[in-house]
């Protein structure tokens, strides 16, 4: 793929030839950017490959660095004035770091994603997560959800930066139950319609087997194009529910979503997504969607 001049920002060429990658614990993230990496050939960049450069630089290890950066903010803000620099280089780049698509503005900004219980299923069976030791599964699931608020919060409060909200990224891509090939294939495709597009609109690539149903599914009597809200880290279908049967049956990775309303926000009706959920869902629902799918969520 051709590099394609993206702008100029005082005075200083910037080319749409860039990958950001952030996501949640166990999604795939390094996996999937030395997949993205052999087929571009773009270089990999990663928080700890800085690190370890400045760490060079002072002439510590990184475990000196982080202990030095506690009481010596001047490291972080060194750090993130390298991400930012990263906007300006001619070289393509795939940077896997949280915080990278706040700082790479330039960047086509994917955000990998799973669910608690798939990402703490996967650590507990990476022999290199050495550091990461739990007594069970419910343990683990509830590690990773601390430690992603409590990261969330760090970042919302220091760089204003919202990690929760998916309208700032490119591409949200669900990896639960889809190869890290075919994570990687969809990314190069869809960086590539970015790279090339004038208007790029944001694309939700979601799990089928991730979505839970509510009772609009009563109205419905044929597919319709797949509208989901998000509530507190899940999915519910708003429109769409035979177009996600069809997608669970014939085993599909993932599907094509638009995201009505996140959280709080609004939908058309003025109710928001608490007030959908009190009137549109409830446990029953998903056990009988269960049935008719032929699966499990694994998690009700």
């Amino acid at each position: 793929m051709q590099k394609i001049r993206f702008m100029e920002q005082q005075n200083r060429v910037i080319l749409k030839n860039k990958i950001s990658i952030t996501g949640d614990l166990g999604s795939g993230k390094s996996v999937v950017g030395n997949l993205i990496q052999k087929k571009l050939g773009f270089k990999v960049i990663s928080t700890g490959v800085i690190q370890r450069e400045i760490a060079a630089r002072y002439q510590m290890t990184t475990l000196e660095l982080n202990q030095y950066s506690e009481t010596h903010p001047e490291i972080d803000d060194e750090i993130d004035s390298v991400f930012k620099e990263l906007n300006y280089e001619s070289e393509g780049l795939i940077v896997d770091s949280r915080l990278a698509w706040f700082f790479l503005f330039s960047s086509f900004k994917v955000y990998m994603q799973t669910n608690f219980r798939t990402s703490a299923q996967r650590i507990m069976k990476d022999s290199n997560r050495k550091s990461e030791s739990y007594h069970n599964l419910d343990e683990a699931v509830e590690f990773i959800k601390a430690r992603k608020n409590s990261e969330n919060s760090r970042f919302l409060q220091k760089y204003d930066a919202n990690c929760n909200n998916f309208r700032n990224f490119d591409l949200l891509v669900d990896t639960s139950d889809a190869s890290p090939e075919a994570v990687a294939d969809l990314i190069i495709e869809k960086f590539e319609e970015w790279a090339s597009a004038q208007n790029y609109r944001a694309q939700y690539f979601l799990s089928p087997k991730k979505i839970y149903p509510s009772n609009k599914i009563q109205t419905e009597t044929k597919n319709l194009p797949l509208q989901v809200i998000r509530n507190n880290f899940s999915y519910y279908i708003f429109q769409g529910h035979q177009t996600v049967k069809q997608a669970i049956l014939e085993q599909k990775p993932f599907i094509t979503a638009e995201l009505l309303a996140q959280d709080h926000e609004k939908l058309a009706n003025d109710q928001n997504t608490n007030d959908f959920l009190k009137n549109h869902w409830n446990l029953e629902i998903a056990k009988n969607w269960e049935k008719e799918c032929g699966f499990l969520f694994g998690n009700l």
